[in-house]
C-alpha cells in the first residue's frame, strides 16, 4: 500500500512539474519504498523473535526485539485461549493466539 502510494505521487508530480517534479516523485517514492522495507523488516523480526512453549504444567512465552515482553503462567491460571486467523494467514500459515489468564482483564499476545 505504501509503496503504491509512492508510486502514484511520482507519476503526479512527474506529470505536473516537468524535469524537476520527476526527479522530486523519484524521491518521494523512494522514501515511501524505504518505510515500507523498514516496517517489513521489523514484522520479520517481530515474528522470527517470538516464542511460546506450552507444557503439561506452564505456558511461557516472549515477544519482542526491543521491548521484550515475556509471560510465564501455570497452567492451572489459563482462564481462556483464542485464535484468530485471518484469511491472508491460513495461506502463510500464521495466526494469532490470545492467552488470558484468572485475574487479568487483557490478554498475552
Amino acid at each position: 500500500m505504501i509503496i503504491a502510494i509512492g508510486i502514484v505521487i511520482n507519476n503526479i508530480l512527474g506529470e505536473q512539474g516537468g524535469e524537476n517534479g520527476a526527479q522530486i516523485g523519484l524521491y518521494v517514492m523512494l522514501a515511501f519504498i524505504a518505510v515500507a522495507a523498514i516496517k517489513f523488516i521489523i514484522a520479520v523480526l517481530y515474528i522470527v523473535m517470538t516464542a511460546l512453549a506450552v507444557t503439561s504444567r506452564r505456558v511461557v512465552g516472549k515477544v519482542g526485539v526491543l521491548k521484550v515482553e515475556s509471560l510465564d503462567l501455570q497452567i492451572d491460571k489459563v482462564d481462556n485461549v483464542s485464535i484468530k486467523t485471518p484469511f491472508i494467514g491460513r495461506i502463510l500459515h500464521y495466526s494469532t493466539m490470545e492467552i488470558k489468564s484468572t485475574g487479568s482483564s487483557t490478554g498475552w499476545k
